[in-house]
């Protein structure tokens, strides 16, 4: 006879940012704290290709809308550090933003329309069993955090060029057609 798998404990799924659905009443706003503990701050940091994850809180709400969608409103709070793009030294960066996302069971919202269309909504999720917070966070924190992050006081070597090229753009046109006309 074939041995059943068994889920993880409710404790282990919230530790890791499961929030089950099935037994939450749909008629309550329920409220989650997800704060990750150092293994999986440093598992995310890895995932996310920062140098670390020093602190990460999301915190909010969970409401059932219609008959069986979900609702999530939350803040997410966090401490990042990354390298330098320039100097490889260590920036540190706070991130705080709000998180919404509208998780729907009806597929046929979220498909394109007739004429091949995406929906423009990107907080909208397809629904299953659990909505994991994890997966949420990291995704948020990869959409804020810098792209091209800079340690204090340094700068690229083009970028006294393009400041005094901003700044007067009228004269560099009048310096480059001169340079033109002197070939």
């Amino acid at each position: 006879m074939a041995q059943r798998k068994s889920l993880p404990s409710l404790m282990t799924l919230k530790s890791v940012g499961l929030v089950t659905l099935a037994g939450l009443d749909r008629q309550k706003f329920h409220s989650f704290n997800f704060v990750p503990n150092p293994q999986l701050r440093r598992q995310m940091a890895d995932e996310m290709g920062i140098t670390r994850l020093l602190r990460l809180q999301f915190s909010g709400t969970l409401v059932a809308t219609c008959q069986s969608d979900w609702k999530l409103s939350g803040d997410l709070m966090a401490e990042i550090r990354q390298q330098c793009v320039v100097s490889l030294d260590p920036v540190t960066s706070q991130i705080k933003t709000k998180v919404v996302r509208n998780f729907l069971r009806d597929e046929q919202k979220l498909k394109c329309d007739h004429n091949g269309r995406i929906p423009s909504d990107d907080n909208v999720e397809t629904l299953t069993y659990a909505i994991n917070l994890y997966d949420i966070a990291r995704e948020v924190l990869v959409l804020e955090a810098p792209t091209y992050p800079r340690a204090d006081k340094i700068s690229f070597v083009g970028d006294d060029l393009v400041d005094k090229i901003s700044q007067k753009p009228f004269a560099a046109l009048e310096k480059l057609k001169k340079n033109l006309e002197g070939e």
